[in-house]
């Protein structure tokens, strides 16, 4: 019985080598409202790293302050320098990239194509988008951090903002009465899974490139875009 007990023990603490955090996206990476990336994180059968959906920002401020085997999904090293504090290059492990994401301006009545067009109007952002980097607030009316897109479309249409600003949303069905800029976007980044920089993590990327690149091979990725975001997968294909 003892000896039981202490293989279980011994299976239960090396049975995940360590932990992949999922910000919890609806329509998306939402278990309950599932989307492209659930469908992605099957094909690719993780092993060894453990899966947690977490609110956004919650999963965001776990993996940055967690140190040891942990891994994000999402954002490239170009999101990284915007966001992580001390950013070092040295620090991180990026796999492969699967997923392109454009961000852009959107608006009820107008179509924005560049920062400086919205110069002196109130700027809405989901995801904390660093709209700093690209136009000054001080040549903004206001910027308000908003929970969703969701939300952000009922201020628009309530006054209570001019713009959203952030990333090309994964329930496009959103995008489909708004102006945007079609041919321009303000930031394009590369979505990849990303660690810390540890050995069991660099193993873990390894295996993780291959099955991303059989899935290249295969067109899933492509396949997989195609019947969660039916009106506009091409915008988040690696090869647009």
């Amino acid at each position: 019985m003892i000896k039981k007990l202490f293989f279980l023990l011994i299976f239960s603490t090396h049975a995940f080598a360590g932990t992949l955090y999922v910000p919890i996206i609806d329509f998306y990476s939402n278990p309950l409202k599932p989307g492209f990336f659930n469908s992605f994180i099957d094909e690719l059968k993780i092993e060894g790293h453990e899966i947690k959906f977490l609110p956004f920002k919650r999963a965001v401020a776990t993996y940055l302050s967690s140190i040891g085997d942990v891994c994000f999904t999402g954002g490239d090293e170009s999101i990284s320098k915007l966001y992580v504090a001390n950013y070092k290059r040295e620090d991180y492990l990026y796999s492969k990239e699967y997923m392109r994401v454009p961000s852009k301006i959107f608006s009820l009545e107008k179509v924005y194509c560049k920062p400086s067009d919205i110069e002196g109007l109130s700027v809405l952002r989901t995801q904390t988008f660093p709209i700093q980097e690209f136009i000054s607030p001080k040549k903004l009316k206001s910027i308000y951090d908003i929970e969703s897109f969701e939300s952000g479309i009922k201020m628009l249409k309530s006054n209570r903002g001019d713009v959203i600003v952030t990333y090309l949303p994964s329930n496009t069905n959103l995008i489909q009465d708004l102006k945007y800029c079609h041919d321009k976007n303000i930031l394009t980044h590369f979505d990849t899974i990303q660690c810390k920089n540890t050995s069991a993590n660099k193993k873990f990327i390894a295996k993780i490139n291959k099955k991303i690149d059989k899935m290249k091979q295969k067109k899933m990725i492509k396949k997989l875009m195609q019947k969660h975001f039916p009106k506009n997968a091409t915008e988040f294909y690696l090869d647009n």
